[in-house]
């Protein structure tokens, strides 16, 4: 007979709900720490991270609207108007899309963001027209060709 303790993911989620919180501090922190070299290679995947095999024995947990320990969730949450902004891929990157299709972002590849969570996770659109949850420090806006009057014109 086996002794077995029904799984209970109460306080891996609270350390991950603290976890959550202090990335999110961290990524609205001033830009020489959130865009740092350091921080970035912290944040590279690993190999095993990548692996498919890794991920069929793990347990994902989404951003949620409700999280742990949420007073008043509403239309609050939104924060600006619905505009996609061209974003690229500072490390090759991936994960599943919102179909549990296969993703993969390489370096330079751009993507749109159609929803900045504040939690770190960015919604993004590959060309593909895939939808996926991305971390926000793998992605850097993208430098549009034409913005405006050029500064470094020879004079």
């Amino acid at each position: 007979h086996k002794n077995m303790q029904k799984w209970s993911p109460s306080k891996s989620v609270l350390r991950l709900k603290a976890l959550d919180e202090y990335c999110s501090e961290l990524l609205k922190s001033d830009p020489r720490i959130c865009h740092s070299s350091e921080l970035l290679q912290f944040l590279l995947p690993k190999p095993q991270d990548l692996d498919s095999e890794f991920a069929k024995n793990s347990i994902v947990i989404m951003p949620s609207d409700t999280s742990v320990g949420s007073g008043n969730v509403g239309m609050n949450n939104v924060t600006q108007p619905f505009v996609s902004e061209t974003y690229r891929c500072i490390a090759p990157y991936e994960t599943k899309d919102t179909k549990n299709q296969p993703f993969k972002v390489e370096v330079d590849e751009t993507v749109d963001v159609l929803i900045k969570d504040q939690k770190g996770w960015w919604l993004v659109e590959n060309e593909a027209k895939q939808l996926a949850w991305f971390p926000a420090p793998y992605l850097q806006r993208a430098e549009m060709d034409d913005d405006g009057p050029n500064q470094m014109d020879d004079e």
